[in-house]
């Protein structure tokens, strides 16, 4: 502080919230309380944290007011010349969507800066910061708006990992499902072929093998249904006795979750009967 500038104070009395200034202590008209004493260093420190607490307030403002003309502007650019943002070359794959993200914070960090070079701050007291080379607040009260920017460069960059990463993501599950999907054909076409060539009832390995393969997923609640309530499969055991009656249940439930299945060529077996004249029999 200069030896001018204290002088100035010196005497001084001022209103925090309106500025007001006076040569004597008395409540503020404005209704603020009572003006505080300038010749007293920790009242003009306490008054220059209130003037930068306030220019910060109003800052991290405009910076809302910009995030808010950013979201507003892209929509706006998107529904009247979508084809524009479209033609802006960038040679990166699944560009669009990039684009759009850094265009909207371009839109915000112009508008935000615009705001603040239109309407400057004003310190209601000048002559107490008359000794910083600039006008720039101390960097404890810059966590807001430096949080501000550095939540919307994570949630720009969010958006790019998200843009980037969805096609590799569907694009393995969709491998995943068809993998499990051919698994699921195999261990049955495994089963079909047992049931075919042998005594259904000697098939427990294989209907057992299928049962192991399915999963929690919804596409196989069918088949589970089938084999949990018709052939009692309860953590990989089974009952394949009743494997010849329940099969084609199995083979219906799999066409219901979108298995390959084919179709059985054998009939099951039928024992014989004895309702025929006896010398038929002999026949």
């Amino acid at each position: 502080m200069t030896s001018s500038h204290h002088a100035s104070t010196q005497l001084c009395f001022a209103c925090t919230d309106c500025g007001r200034r006076a040569p004597a202590a008395s409540d503020c008209p404005c209704g603020a309380g009572p003006l505080v004493d300038l010749s007293k260093p920790e009242f003009r420190e306490m008054v220059v944290e209130i003037e930068d607490r306030r220019a910060e307030a109003r800052d991290q403002t405009f910076t809302w007011i910009g995030v808010a003309a950013g979201v507003i502007g892209i929509v706006l650019l998107m529904a009247v010349m979508p084809n524009v943002i479209r033609a802006i070359p960038l040679p990166v794959p699944f560009s669009l969507p990039i684009k759009v993200l850094l265009i909207a914070v371009a839109i915000a960090w112009l508008t935000t800066k615009g705001l603040l070079n239109l309407l400057p701050s004003t310190r209601r007291f000048p002559e107490l910061i008359a000794n910083r080379k600039a006008i720039a607040l101390p960097s404890r009260l810059l966590a807001p708006k430096r949080a501000t920017w550095i939540a919307l460069g994570l949630f720009v960059a969010s958006g790019v990992v998200i843009t980037l990463a969805t096609p590799v993501v569907k694009k393995w599950s969709a491998e995943e499902e068809q993998s499990h999907k051919a698994a699921i054909s195999s261990r049955y076409g495994e089963l079909l072929t047992c049931v075919e060539s042998k005594e259904p009832a000697q098939c427990k390995s294989q209907l057992e093998s299928l049962a192991a393969s399915l999963d929690n997923r919804r596409a196989d609640a069918a088949v589970r249904l089938v084999l949990a309530e018709r052939l009692r499969c309860v953590e990989g055991a089974c009952d394949s006795s009743d494997l010849n009656k329940h099969f084609d249940s199995i083979s219906e439930a799999m066409q219901k979750s979108g298995h390959f299945v084919r179709g059985r060529s054998r009939q099951p077996v039928l024992k014989p009967t004895y309702n025929e004249p006896f010398g038929a029999r002999l026949r």
